[in-house]
C-alpha cells in the first residue's frame, strides 16, 4: 500500500518550477493535519478523495492546458508574456493525450482499493484503552492503579 500511495502521489504532482513546490508544500501540510486530527475511516477518505482529485485537475487541466503547443501568433505572444512574467515557473512539459485517463483509472482504483480494506487500527486502540478506563472507573479504581496491581500479582506468582 506504501508503493501504491508514493507512485499514486508522484503522479498528480506537477513536474517541475514553482507548481511542484506548491504541490509538495501543501500535501505535507494535509498530511500532516491528517495526522494531527485522526479522522475516521469516511472522512479520511473524502479528505484523499478531494487532494487526489484537486491534484489531478491542476495538473491534467491547468498545467496541461498551459503546456500545449500554440499555432496562432497570438497565442504565442501571450504565452511569452505569461511565461515572462512568470519567470518560466510555470511551464510544465506537455503531457501524452493518454496520460491523464490513466492518471484518472488509478486514483479510482486506488480510493476503491482504500475502501475495500478492514477497518482498524488507532480507533481500535482508543476504544480499546476507553474501555479499560471504564472498567477501572467502576471498580473504583484508576487506570495506574490497575496496572501497578497487576505488576504486583505478577510479582507474587514470581516469588510462589
Amino acid at each position: 500500500m506504501f508503493f501504491a500511495s508514493a507512485q499514486l502521489i508522484t503522479l498528480v504532482m506537477p513536474n517541475s518550477g514553482l507548481p511542484a513546490l506548491l504541490g509538495w508544500v501543501l500535501l505535507v501540510s494535509l498530511l500532516l493535519q491528517a495526522f494531527a486530527v485522526e479522522p475516521d475511516r469516511v472522512h479520511l477518505l473524502r479528505g484523499l478523495l478531494v487532494t487526489f482529485a484537486a491534484a489531478f485537475t491542476i495538473k491534467f487541466v491547468v498545467l496541461a492546458a498551459l503546456a500545449t503547443p500554440i499555432e496562432s501568433r497570438v497565442g504565442r505572444v501571450l504565452r511569452s508574456l505569461f511565461d515572462g512574467l512568470t519567470l518560466g515557473s510555470l511551464s510544465q512539459p506537455p503531457l501524452h493525450a493518454s496520460e491523464g485517463y490513466i492518471a484518472f483509472a488509478a486514483i479510482v482504483v486506488y480510493l476503491i482499493g482504500l475502501s475495500l480494506l478492514p477497518s482498524a487500527g488507532w480507533r481500535t486502540v482508543r476504544v480499546a484503552v476507553r474501555q479499560l478506563e471504564q472498567q477501572a472507573a467502576e471498580k473504583g479504581r484508576s487506570l495506574k492503579a490497575e496496572g501497578r496491581m497487576q505488576k504486583a500479582e505478577t510479582r507474587n506468582r514470581r516469588q510462589i
